[in-house]
Order: C-alpha cells, then sequence, then structure tokens
C-alpha cells in the first residue's frame, strides 16, 4: 500500500479526528494511571511532589509513591487498547517508512539498530504514547493532568520515558535529556524512589532512538498530508522539513550522543 492510500484512509483525513478512547482515558481517574510517572518529572525539575488528580466524586489523593504506584490500574480494567511491543512498533514504522518510497537512510539504519536489540516482552501495561513536555497542566502544587491520550496503548512503560526524552521535546535545552528540565541520572533514580523496576541508560536509548524514527516518520507524513493535497496547511509542510532534523539526531544517537 502506497502512502496516498494510507493517508487516505487515515480518519484525520476524512475529518473524523480517532478519539475512540479519549472519552474514557482523558477522565481524572485514568489520569491517576500515570501519577508515578509524573512524578518523576517534577523531581527531574526539581518541582514540588503532586497532588493526585482527583476521581470523579471523590477528594484528591495523596501524592507519594507509594499511593500513586498502589492506585495504577490493571490494564484490565481499562478500556479496550491496542497492544504494542517493541516489535510491533518496528515493524510497523518500517512499513510506513517503506510506503511513503523515498530514501531515509539514517532512519532506515536506526530501524537495523532496533532489529539488533528488541528488549524482551514486556508485561503490558498503560502507556500514554505522547508522555512530553507540552502535554503537562502544571501547576504551583506540581503536575496536574497529562493530556492528549489519542495515543494511549498497553506496552512496555519504559516508553513513555524514551518518548520525554526524545531531543525535539527538549525544545532547545540539548543537555537537559529528561524533557529538556532534567537530567537522565535524575529521571532514572526517581523512577525507581517511585517504585518503579530499576532500568539502565541502554533502556532508555533503546527508546529514544525508537521514538525518533516514529516522530521522524510522523514528520514525513505530515508533510505527505500537505503534498498531495488531503490537507493543505504551511504547518505541515513546514514539518516536512524537520525530518533532517530527526535523520541528524538518530546518527548522533548511534554514535553515543543524546
Amino acid at each position: 500500500m502506497d502512502a496516498r492510500a494510507i493517508l487516505a484512509r487515515s480518519p484525520s483525513a476524512a475529518g473524523r479526528p480517532d478519539r475512540r478512547y479519549a472519552s474514557e482515558v482523558i477522565r481524572p481517574s485514568r489520569v491517576a494511571a500515570v501519577a508515578a510517572l509524573t512524578l518523576l518529572v517534577v523531581a527531574c525539575s526539581g518541582g514540588a511532589t503532586p497532588t493526585t488528580p482527583p476521581a470523579s466524586g471523590g477528594p484528591g489523593a495523596s501524592g507519594s509513591a507509594d499511593a500513586l504506584c498502589e492506585r495504577t490500574p490493571d490494564p484490565t480494567t481499562l478500556p479496550e487498547l491496542p497492544v504494542m511491543s517493541a516489535r510491533d512498533q518496528i515493524d510497523q514504522q518500517r512499513a510506513l517508512l517503506d510506503a511513503f518510497d523515498e530514501p531515509h537512510p539514517a532512519l532506515e539504519l536506526g530501524l537495523r539498530w532496533l532489529d539488533e536489540r528488541v528488549p524482551a516482552a514486556a508485561d503490558p501495561a498503560l502507556v500514554h504514547g505522547d508522555f512530553r513536555n507540552g502535554n503537562f497542566v502544571i501547576g504551583a502544587d506540581g503536575i496536574r493532568a497529562v493530556l492528549d491520550w489519542e495515543l494511549a496503548h498497553l506496552g512496555d512503560p519504559i516508553e513513555d520515558l524514551g518518548w520525554l526524552c526524545v531531543k525535539s521535546w527538549r525544545f532547545g535545552n540539548a543537555d537537559l535529556i529528561a524533557g529538556g528540565f532534567g537530567s537522565l541520572e535524575d529521571l532514572l533514580a526517581a523512577y525507581t524512589e517511585a517504585g518503579g523496576t530499576p532500568i539502565t541508560e541502554d533502556t532508555v536509548r533503546f527508546w529514544v532512538v525508537l521514538g525518533t524514527v516514529k516522530w521522524g516518520v510522523i514528520c514525513i507524513g505530515q508533510a505527505f498530508t500537505h503534498l498531495i493535497g488531503t490537507v493543505r496547511s504551511v504547518e505541515l509542510a513546514a514539518l516536512g522539513r524537520r525530518v533532517a532534523e530527526m535523520e541528524w539526531d538518530m546518527l548522533d544517537l548511534l554514535d553515543g550522543g543524546w
């Protein structure tokens, strides 16, 4: 299937934004599901411990790591969500990149690197899918909510940490790997302190590489949406120029940078 056919089939191309899960997942009780991760972000930024958004009809809960980890839901209690392993996502990105039928050797190199390092499948957990600076509502008490759940799925929770560390979401603060406002060391230490299984920088790097491939492919797709006339937009056209940025970031990642 070529890129034109893929884009024509997308809900947004037909004027129907895909919000199948938004009405369920965006509820405050679902926001609490990633509250343990938001603790890490606040720890990296030196902010105050956040208060968990209140469940519907209930009072706010303590923002302690133990309390938040205990409230993380069993995946079987969530709305129906796709299951996306690392292997699934590598295959998906390769299929999309091939469909555009244009050369992007740096992204291809990234996919080959990922192929050689696929982690063991994790027990499926709730993954936000776009967990980054820009999707947090922040107040004086810390992070109050996490927005934009349309990419939510079940998979490896470290995917969210990797996406947070993709260079594009540092917005110019390249040396602060965790979202442009904290160090990777602080992020990993806070994740463990909050109850997460200790993880290595190599594990995070895998997901940063995959996230960089994914964002590069998304930028290609956005540009094609403009070029083939599905949606004429200067913004979409400009995103096509960012593909080269993702390719540069990929080469830096594979050479040991961040």
